[in-house]
């Protein structure tokens, strides 16, 4: 999972300076956008439907949230004005709600902490709204535009899902299937996860920053269109 996305997010950027070049901020959007997937939403229930088990959401989850979302978040703080300093980037996982649940999550997860109900029943109806909460803020955004509408940056919406769509899926099937020796359940695992369309979440870090914001809003919206073709082809070869 870490190695298919930073593959497609390297792709991406080595595109990015050879041939539309945009500032740094931009460009990390773009990146995000071409290599996060959309596992929580979407890929629980698509994991269960098409597997009965939704264990291979989780290390797509924990590499995204643990280890690349800091990353883009630290990358994002510096080039959109902040100051680069150890301390500054140090801080930024202790400064995101989304990474210091994901973190708080894990040690749970490894001591079989016991959550008390009066802490526990705040957190369930929290993360009840979560999911519709974000694809509101995502439909509010599509008020007034339509996918690949913003001329500006049409090639690098269109470059964002093809890597998404196309390549993501491919290279992870040849790092699960050559580098790592997966078969069966666990290979088709692996690539369904990474044919998912893009997270939502990268729209709402763009969002944050103001950076790159119609590029993650039109690769969201084209990735879940092509996400239903790409899903299929990925059945029809390894199911």
């Amino acid at each position: 999972a870490l190695l298919a996305s930073v593959a497609s997010a390297l792709l991406y950027v080595l595109l990015s300076r050879l041939w539309f070049r945009r500032r740094a901020a931009e460009t990390a959007v773009g990146a995000m956008t071409g290599s996060f997937v959309n596992a929580n939403n979407i890929g629980i229930p698509i994991a269960v439907y098409a597997l009965g088990d939704a264990t291979p959401v989780a290390p797509v989850l924990l590499v995204q949230l643990l280890i690349l979302v800091p990353f883009y978040l630290a990358f994002l703080d510096i080039s959109s004005g902040g100051k680069a300093s150890f301390a500054r980037i140090a801080s930024q996982p202790v400064r995101n709600p989304m990474i210091i649940a994901s973190i708080l999550g894990v040690l749970v997860a490894l001591t079989g902490l016991d959550i008390p109900e009066p802490v526990y029943e705040p957190l369930v109806l929290l993360g009840g709204a979560a999911v519709p909460l974000v694809l509101l803020a995502f439909g509010m955004s599509l008020r007034g535009s339509r996918p690949l509408g913003a001329r500006g940056v049409r090639t690098e919406v269109i470059v964002a899902t093809l890597i998404k769509t196309a390549f993501m899926p491919v290279i992870t099937y040849v790092l699960a299937r050559f580098a790592f020796g997966l078969e069966d359940e666990l290979l088709f695992g692996a690539v369904v996860m990474s044919a998912l369309p893009t997270a939502q979440n990268t729209f709402l870090f763009a969002s944050r920053y103001n950076r790159g914001v119609p590029i993650a809003r039109d690769v969201v919206v084209l990735t879940s269109a092509l996400a239903v073709p790409s899903l299929i082809i990925v059945t029809a070869l390894l199911a």
